[in-house]
């Protein structure tokens, strides 16, 4: 009787060991984890990025009006800058917007600064600005500073702070457009408006009158 019981008490034991076992041996329960899928990134057909920033085809882009300096001075002022650009010559053109053979001409005046970059200053003097109170010199800087921009006019551009009846005064001519030559010390060398006789009736001619008279004052010997 007593080795039954001692029999059953092993077999309790050995059971109670191996459920201990299995209690230690199976892991506890986790989490689930979460694998983070990627976005898919949108692309073009040509497998371009969406947002990568695309050339520009045709034509170089206009310059912003952020990109063209529009400076407001009278005469004086003018003229002092001139004089600063010794060694140069200087081509100072009087124009509007509201005047078609200075529009005309326009883009040749900013051909001529980038045929002679080391010589020769190109300077625009806009007077649109005619002398109404309403209308002060900055009334016009928008329009202004838009035809500038269409022509990529990339020149020392003046807004005249004087009415253009007093500009004209000032400058001993009737109408624009006008062009000024100024040789290397900073003297007027030529004149060119409707009252040259070389432009009589015409207007004024880049290509007959101001871009000879450049190529000869650049090609001339520089005064010792």
């Amino acid at each position: 009787m007593p080795s039954r019981i001692v029999w059953w008490h092993l077999v309790a034991v050995a059971a109670l060991v191996a459920g201990c076992e299995a209690r230690v041996s199976s892991p506890p329960p986790s989490a689930p984890v979460e694998i983070a899928t990627p976005l898919p990134v949108p692309v073009k057909a040509d497998d371009e990025p969406l947002d990568a920033p695309i050339a520009a085809e045709g034509n170089p882009p206009v310059p912003t009006t952020e990109e063209i300096s529009l400076q407001p001075m009278n005469w004086d002022e003018v003229e002092a800058l001139v004089q600063k650009q010794a060694g140069k010559i200087v081509v100072l053109d009087v124009w509007s917007t509201s005047c078609e053979p200075c529009l005309r001409e326009f883009p040749r005046l900013i051909a001529l600064q980038q045929r002679y970059p080391n010589d020769v200053v190109c300077i625009g003097l806009n007077c649109d600005y005619v002398g109404i109170k309403k209308k002060p010199p900055e009334f016009y800087r928008e329009k202004v500073t838009k035809v500038l921009a269409d022509h990529k006019a990339r020149i020392i551009n003046v807004l005249c702070t004087m009415p253009s009846d007093d500009l004209f005064a000032e400058l001993k001519i009737d109408s624009i457009p006008a062009v000024f030559v100024y040789d290397r010390k900073g003297q007027r060398a030529h004149t060119f408006d409707n009252r040259n006789p070389a432009g009589a009736g015409e207007g004024v001619s880049y290509e007959t009158q101001v871009e000879p008279a450049v190529a000869g004052l650049v090609n001339s010997p520089a005064a010792p």
